[in-house]
């Protein structure tokens, strides 16, 4: 499209990060981080298609009218992460342990905004005083409704995560560590 038949709004980015720390007692301490992330970008048009409608002249390519396809994108990725920590020395060596909990969402909604309208021209050749031999038509509602009144459904990917770990050293040159991990992962698509 010509630059000047669509244009990006300014995109809002947003970051929040949270931590609590809590010393339990000497050998014990337990920290919780919460964040979010979003980032939203709305494109219009430069025309109102209602004056102009979106026309395209297929053997040149070239357009006319309001710009076509205008669309919004936005992302949130709310998480969090906690975690136990305990260390226990003369126990058949020393052993710090670690337990936690690991969950995130990553949402991703990405659909055409209304402010193309919702009908396109299209012509065989390149004379718009002739009729259209095509007109498409896209299922949108007003634009000052999106994403209140209407709006197009999220990708979304879910992780949920636990943890157990322990790093024993039974003397000074010689550490393990084992643990065990389970993760979950949702994928899908919301309304």
């Amino acid at each position: 499209l010509p630059p000047e038949s669509v244009r990006a709004q300014d995109s809002t980015s947003r970051m929040y990060k949270g931590e609590y720390q809590r010393v339990i007692n000497d050998r014990t301490f337990f920290n919780v981080n919460v964040g979010n992330f979003t980032l939203d970008w709305p494109m219009e048009v430069q025309v109102n298609p209602a004056d102009r409608p979106p026309q395209v002249f297929r053997t040149t390519n070239a357009v006319a009218g309001a710009g076509w396809n205008a669309f919004s994108s936005s992302r949130k990725k709310p998480q969090m992460k906690s975690q136990l920590t305990h260390y226990l020395p003369n126990k058949g060596g020393s052993h710090d342990f670690k337990f936690g909990f690991e969950v995130f969402e990553d949402s991703y909604r990405y659909g055409h905004n209304g402010q193309s309208g919702q009908i396109r021209y299209s012509y065989a050749g390149a004379d718009a005083s002739l009729p259209p031999d095509r007109i498409r038509f896209v299922d949108t509602g007003t634009p000052a409704g999106y994403s209140t009144d209407w709006t197009v459904g999220p990708t979304t990917d879910r992780h949920y995560a636990g943890y157990a770990q322990d790093r024993w050293s039974p003397n000074a040159n010689l550490t393990f560590t084992v643990g065990v991990r389970i993760d979950k992962q949702i994928v899908g698509y919301g309304d």
